[in-house]
């Protein structure tokens, strides 16, 4: 009997399911097709049928694992929600985002847990090809050498290039073990080189044919394996499998997606995912270039990136949620549900269901955040339009936010007071972190310790600090993060955050003499509530420590080395401790976390008009929403009552006095002497500088805001309030010029320049931009020139400030008198 006749009895018996039948029927025909071509058509069946056999043993066999695998995430999922101390639909939320509450791992802080341990790893790339000032890849023109060294190693006799290529490549082959362990089944490759990023649109143009016209003679055939089969592909299967190939890349992967199995999470099973992009094989290291220069993305660093992003946050999935993670998510929906509704039919809470479902759509809406759901544009090209608009204005708007940025040293020492860290020892760390002399040595010493040199790495954690958003055309992105840079607030921003985190690692060598009860009562709270136990700090205290100038670090990548125990359980300390850096590193610099984003935005998708005013409405809004998340909340949940309003009111004092040194370093940077402080509108104001909120400030002494704009342009958000001004500028002159009116163009015009230029707002070249280049185009422009110039100061002499570089004057008439602030 053949192999086909067996798949017909088999399925004619009830053995083997239709689809199953399908399955082995495609897997034997390709294997058939490719043995018939050197040997008979009987042996060539012979193999074929064995080899389909094998195949569906080592699927059968990774079904078995991976159903094991996702039971272990369920009873651990379970116990979360047990141990949760209340309700488990907050339990579940806890699961997928950091709420200072829960003593688990959560998606939110693995996956920056895995990232800095990888990108730890990964020192000398940065150090090589990390980002300069302005944000861009450093020494590109010997880049090439890294991805030959990769493709090729031992090629161009470049010894850093060298270096390099084998710390990535260990990188890639760490992330993709560690991915198979918890469920995934990515096959190694000898000599695999690197992964690819496609320009969908670019390839969307060139179509099918064209497309694979050009990628052919780059490919080695040789090494693309059939996944069907196991076997390299024949001359017909690689035409069928790049069809596929093109189809998954210009749908974005919804051509995979059978009816009736799309999850309203947007994702399936992670078990066979991340294979994809393995599949091309090029010739070599010239032939990936060609690629990814004309249907790629041509930087290698950005790929490499991209890459350890994307693994990351799926091996974080496999370890929280199970090698199926909507799987997962639906069970937990399920038991809560089901818990809700015994405490309804017990009488106990009428209202549970519904509770019940408030809190598993929150949750939904923290998944949506972590997989960018809640970002896949309906339209893309208004999406991309809009994202644009929305970086050109913070580019102009925010090149003062580095002042701003003063308030991080509060936000640091409490953060620092609450983890039981020496606070002076923080901030001395800070000031020595912002010397420009050791800025870059000290960055990659944080790197090397799992402390990401993010300013090193990407564009996006400025734009997220302040903008809550990552995505848009790229060179908006790259304008808005150029400013941001130039401006300071890179430095500041990551110094902040690098200085935090290696104080902590240092408090954590200086303390491993200690027994756990030894220990400060905060130190040993800061660990349980992270899920680190007594034993745990006990095998922590035998890893060799980092030395560095006499200071001793705890060191992640040493804890992962421990002996004695099972590796999973090593790497699981050192992420769990990695995790507590993280997370109490976001308190005290505060950027962007899942929950501000979730709120902010919810799940209303870019390119609808409902997502579009969102996302206006969330802009410079992300901050103030993080501090609340990560602040506050944190305070709230401080069961002490005296320590909590010590906390609180220590909290205030100092984001007060921070707020008002901003507020006043505003002023002077403006030409304007500082304001008297002995009003009760200047400390209000100084409270809602040093929360984040300093623009709605200005309404409690004023009907507009600091832009012109009343309340309600203030809410809608600054692409709303940008449109506005258009309108006035443009059709609001042309009717006052219909009706016999004084237009005031060239006024509302170099007001406008002022406003949007990119760049205009940076607090060392504002104020020269202004006087010098502007107030003369307004004065050229404007018959009313030096009316307007007098009623401004007017205005501001109602608060009691006087110019010492007035509108109108090409140079300064005097110093800044400092002794207005006291009122002299």
């Amino acid at each position: 009997m053949s192999f086909k006749d067996c798949i017909v009895n088999g399925q004619r018996e009830g053995n083997i399911t239709t689809e199953q039948a399908e399955e082995l029927n495609k897997i034997y025909d390709q294997l058939f097709i490719q043995f018939s071509k050197n040997d008979t058509p009987e042996n060539a069946g012979i193999r074929a049928g064995k080899e389909t056999f094998d195949q569906v043993k080592y699927n059968a066999m990774h079904k078995r694992r991976v159903k094991l695998l996702q039971l272990r995430a369920w009873k651990q999922a379970l116990i979360n929600i047990d141990e949760y101390p209340g309700d488990p639909g907050k339990a579940y939320q806890a699961i997928i985002a950091n709420d200072n509450i829960g003593t688990f791992s959560n998606l939110e802080g693995r996956r920056a847990s895995l990232r800095n341990q990888y990108f730890g790893m990964l020192t000398k790339l940065l150090n090589e090809y990390g980002r300069n000032a302005v944000g861009n890849v450093r020494n590109k023109s010997s880049i090439n050498q890294m991805v030959k060294e990769i493709f090729e190693p031992g090629s161009t006799g470049n010894k850093n290039a060298r270096e390099i290529a084998e710390a990535v490549t260990k990188v890639f082959e760490k992330a993709r073990i560690t991915a198979n362990e918890y469920g995934m089944r990515i096959p190694k490759l000898d000599n695999y080189g690197l992964p690819q990023l496609h320009h969908v649109l670019n390839i969307r143009v060139a179509g099918r044919d064209e497309w694979k016209k050009f990628i052919k003679p780059l490919l080695n055939p040789a090494k693309m394996i059939n996944e069907q089969t196991g076997n390299p592909h024949t001359v017909e299967s690689l035409e069928f499998a790049l069809d596929e190939v093109f189809e998954t890349i210009i749908s974005e992967g919804s051509n995979k997606l059978k009816p009736g199995k799309m999850s309203v999470y947007g994702k399936s099973s992670l078990s066979n995912r991340r294979q994809e992009h393995r599949f091309l094989q090029f010739k070599d290291a010239d032939s990936w270039i060609q690629y990814q220069e004309r249907y790629g993305e041509p930087n290698a660093f950005n790929v490499i990136n991209n890459h350890i992003d994307k693994m990351t946050s799926d091996i974080a999935e496999l370890q929280i949620l199970g090698p199926n993670p909507t799987t997962m998510m639906k069970a937990i929906e399920t038991e809560i549900l089901r818990r809700a509704t015994n405490i309804d039919k017990l009488g106990g809470n009428r209202n549970a269901v519904n509770k019940a479902q408030t809190q598993i759509a929150k949750a939904q809406s923290y998944y949506d955040a972590y997989t960018s759901r809640n970002n896949t544009p309906v339209d893309g090209r208004i999406a991309n339009i809009m994202a644009g608009t929305r970086h050109l204005i913070q580019s102009a708007f925010l090149g003062s936010a580095s002042i701003s940025a003063i308030t991080d040293m509060q936000n640091m020492r409490i953060a620092s007071r609450l983890a039981g860290l020496p606070q002076v020892k923080v901030l001395k760390n800070y000031f020595k972190m912002l010397n420009p002399l050791s800025f870059k040595e000290k960055a990659m010493l944080g790197n090397r310790l799992g402390l990401i040199a993010e300013n090193y790495i990407s564009t996006t954690i400025l734009n997220a600090r302040y903008f809550g958003e990552t995505t848009g055309p790229n060179i908006t992105t790259r304008i808005s993060d150029t400013v941001m840079r130039v401006s300071g607030l890179a430095p500041m921003t990551q110094a902040g955050r690098q200085a935090f985190g290696m104080e902590f690692l240092a408090h954590f060598g200086s303390q491993v003499n200690k027994q756990f009860d030894e220990l400060d009562d905060l130190l040993q709270k800061n660990l349980e509530r992270y899920g680190l136990t007594s034993d745990d700090w006990n095998l922590i205290r035998k890893t060799e420590l980092y030395e560095d100038n006499n200071v001793k670090f705890l060191d992640y990548q040493k804890i992962q080395e421990i002996e004695g125990i099972p590796k999973d359980k090593a790497e699981d300390i050192a992420s769990k401790v990695l995790e507590m850096i993280v997370t109490e590193t976001e308190t005290a610099i505060p950027s962007s976390t899942l929950r501000a984003r979730a709120s902010l935005v919810g799940g209303a998708k870019p390119g609808t008009f409902v997502g579009e005013l969102g996302r206006s409405m969330a802009m410079f809004k992300n901050y103030p929403v993080t501090v609340m998340h990560t602040h506050f909340m944190r305070y709230i949940k401080i069961k002490d009552p005296k320590r909590r309003v010590s906390i609180v009111a220590d909290y205030i004092i100092g984001v007060t006095l921070m707020g008002g040194l901003a507020l006043q370093a505003h002023q002077v940077t403006r030409g304007r002497d500082p304001r008297p402080m002995n009003t009760p509108e200047f400390w209000v104001q100084a409270l809602l500088q040093g929360g984040g909120l300093g623009i709605f400030g200005d309404f409690l002494v004023s009907t507009t805001s600091r832009g012109g704009r009343g309340l309600e342009e203030t809410v809608a958000g600054p692409v709303v309030g940008a449109i506005g001004d258009i309108g006035r500028l443009t059709i609001g002159n042309v009717i006052e010029l219909a009706s016999g009116k004084d237009t005031n163009f060239g006024r509302e015009l170099t007001r406008y320049m002022a406003q949007y230029t990119p760049g205009a707002s940076v607090w060392y070249l504002r104020l020269a931009f202004e006087r010098i280049i502007l107030d003369n185009i307004q004065k050229f422009v404007d018959p009313k020139a030096q009316r307007s110039f007098r009623k401004r100061e007017r205005y501001y002499r109602e608060f009691n400030q006087d110019y010492y570089w007035s509108p109108g004057q090409t140079f300064p008439s005097r110093p800044p008198n400092l002794g207005t602030a006291l009122g002299d």
